[in-house]
């Protein structure tokens, strides 16, 4: 008996490690649906051994508790010690206008034990430093990973209507840098500002966006497409 309840406890660890890796960690961004599925082939291993049968309604009432944590925390990271914050792997970065707003986008990919964070934006003068992170597990040898492969898109918003005449400067993560170059031109009824993004290597630019300032029904100045 002494050594069937050793094999038990064997068993037992096993499948908490493996269960629990998966809860806790929650490296994986397979859906709830297939994380039980490990859970029921762990299960079937020890209902195909006739020596561990008595064990089961103790196993099962186990792995119930667990499983019904998975679905909980499949989008928690881990806190604390547990991460180190990276860059995130930025692999496009887009510019578009939207009002009187310059819309930054930035997508990419991460891996199975990667979490990309919200993206924060800092102003400096003429300089917006855009800082985009993700999480990664600060010991993966301890975690259990999958080789997923998850696209983001994320969007930074730059308020245009208080800006001035002037260049200014756009930093993502300390490494990708654009200019672009706010112009006014006053008339009688309406102006028009011109948003320019700036080719740093050869000083052209090339994209250029035009958003008119014109007067709403109460008076107000509000900023639309330009047509």
């Amino acid at each position: 008996m002494k050594t069937l309840h050793k094999k038990f406890i064997g068993i037992t660890a096993a499948i908490l490690f493996a269960v629990s890796g998966n809860a806790a960690y929650a490296q994986t961004s397979a859906p709830a649906e297939a994380q039980l599925s490990l859970v029921n082939q762990i299960v079937a291993i020890i209902v195909a051994n006739p020596e561990y049968r008595s064990f089961i309604p103790t196993v099962m009432s186990l792995l119930e508790n667990i499983a019904s944590d998975i679905d909980d925390n499949a989008n928690e990271l881990p806190t604390g010690n547990d991460v180190v914050y990276d860059p995130a792997n930025i692999e496009d970065i887009d510019f578009d206008i939207d009002d009187d707003e310059l819309v930054v986008t930035l997508s990419g990919s991460d891996g199975g034990c990667s979490r990309v964070q919200e993206p924060s934006v800092e102003r400096n003068g003429d300089k917006f430093e855009i800082t985009l992170l993700e999480t990664n597990p600060a010991n993966p040898a301890v975690v259990l990973c999958t080789a997923d492969i998850r696209f983001f898109e994320k969007e930074v918003v730059i308020d245009l209507d208080d800006l001035d005449e002037d260049t200014y400067t756009i930093l993502v993560n300390d490494e990708e840098e654009f200019e672009f170059e706010i112009k006014k031109s006053s008339e009688s009824d309406k102006s028009n500002k011109g948003v320019y993004l700036v080719d740093e290597e050869n000083s052209e630019r090339v994209e250029t966006y035009t958003i008119a300032i014109t007067a709403d029904d109460e008076g107000e100045d509000v900023l639309i497409p330009a047509g």
